[in-house]
């Protein structure tokens, strides 16, 4: 056989395999993509991708990248549909227009490779788990994410011990529902924030007794500043997790995607 026909064969198989890919790539694309019919499938990871995309872009530009984000289709061949077929694919989820209802949290979630479990609140954390988490919250701006992967866990390990971080936070991007995430977020807080709040109103009664002894017990002394380090600590803990800063509650899921989402559909349909 001569050389030319070799590389021509060579060449034709390549952009075979090659199309197979890219083929095989899309379909997996867009049988994922087909499975958000509502914030229980939709993983938190698109969720903050469409939020992004509704808060950052004028609705002409946001709304077709927001349905091939959720389609799985190419963002040129969105561009290229019809308006009713535009209409007909956009009105797949008008579900995004209203805001998510509530659910239970469970012990534990499989989340890919992962089963995580749930850290009932601050009490429950060991001393790296509230350095990490006591970071995060002094900037808690979009890091949802990181909050989740340090209060869950892999079933059957410590802490950061035996896995990577990274790719707990990974899988929770890719297959934990956004309605989950909130529920895991909320129940931690929760809890946290009334152990916390249970803790601080009998401190003034501790701090008092201690301020009495500790003028002639050095131990009650070193007790006392213990427990004025732990306030100090726990009263900034407590102010991330109030997140805005005055107490009162941030919405379950950020309320602007519904909002947002509807004005997109308003202007652009």
């Amino acid at each position: 056989m001569e050389p030319k026909v070799i590389i021509s064969i060579a060449l034709m198989v390549t952009a075979l395999a090659v199309s197979i890919f890219m083929l095989c790539r899309e379909n997996r694309r867009a049988r994922r993509a087909a499975g958000i019919t509502s914030y229980g499938t939709m993983p938190l990871g698109v969720y903050l991708d469409v939020l992004k995309l509704a808060e950052d872009k004028e609705p002409e530009d946001a709304l077709p990248e927001i349905m091939a984000l959720l389609t799985g289709r190419p963002l040129s061949e969105i561009l290229a549909m019809t308006l009713p077929e535009y209409s007909a694919v956009a009105a797949r989820f008008r579900w995004l227009e209203t805001d998510p209802e509530p659910v239970p949290v469970r012990r534990a979630y499989d989340c890919g490779p992962f089963r995580l479990t749930v850290t009932k609140n601050v009490a429950g954390l060991t001393a790296s788990q509230f350095i990490d988490t006591q970071t995060i919250l002094e900037d808690p701006a979009d890091r949802l994410a990181d909050i989740l992967a340090v209060i869950m866990v892999p079933a059957g390990h410590a802490y950061a011990d035996g896995y990577e971080i990274a790719d707990v936070k990974e899988a929770i991007l890719k297959h934990l529902s956004v309605l989950d995430a909130v529920a895991v977020r909320d129940f931690f807080e929760d809890c946290s924030k009334r152990l916390m709040q249970r803790f601080l109103s009998s401190s003034g009664i501790m701090i008092k007794m201690l301020m009495k002894r500790a003028k002639k017990d050095p131990k009650a002394a070193a007790d006392l500043k213990k427990l004025q380090e732990s306030l100090k600590t726990l009263k900034t803990v407590k102010a991330g997790l109030d997140k805005n800063g005055d107490g009162s509650r941030r919405s379950t899921t950020c309320l602007s995607l519904p909002v947002a989402l509807g004005r997109l559909h308003l202007k652009c349909l």
